[in-house]
């Protein structure tokens, strides 16, 4: 882990999730899929119905449009999903965390490994600017959400175990 892009990472405040994987990026972790790059501009998959415009308005846009509304703060709440957008102060969009089921929170660091971080505000204050947005929605319980939600936490299991072998 490259420390001077991330200042507040300390060892005990993160472990690293899995293998170095180029196919998808903090994007397309946030929404749950790593099979492709999300990115609105270039070469990456983005969503028809969103602007594609390198812009926070375009990301906020994609997150809104898949449920999530504003909050206050990174604080667990059961039953809800949050997702923490990152910006330079000069409102560049830079990375997206997404809070996992267990209160703790998770990252695809561009190219390199998923982590999983106590706080957020760990990745603050390097590259990736600093949490400008939290957004949640309510975890799907039931129908096509439910079963979203239920092949997402296989195929993350699964990659877990495959990692490991």
């Amino acid at each position: 882990m490259k420390h001077g892009l991330f200042p507040l990472l300390t060892s005990t405040n993160h472990h690293i999730a899995s293998l170095r994987d180029r196919r998808y990026n903090c994007v397309a972790w946030a929404v749950c899929e790593t099979t492709r790059w999300w990115q609105p501009v270039d070469d990456g998959y983005w969503p028809p119905n969103i602007p594609r415009i390198d812009e926070l308005a375009s990301y906020l846009s994609l997150f809104q449009h898949r449920g999530f509304v504003p909050c206050a703060n990174v604080d667990f709440e059961s039953g809800f999903e949050k997702v923490a957008i990152y910006a330079t102060r000069l409102g560049t969009f830079k990375h997206v965390a997404r809070q996992c089921s267990n209160g703790e929170w998770t990252s695809k660091l561009g190219v390199c490994e998923d982590i999983v971080h106590d706080t957020p505000h760990v990745l603050e204050a390097g590259s990736y600017g600093y949490v400008t947005h939290i957004l949640k929605r309510r975890i799907p319980t039931s129908g096509q959400g439910l079963l979203s939600a239920v092949l997402y936490h296989f195929a993350r299991l699964f990659h877990r175990i495959v990692g490991r072998s």
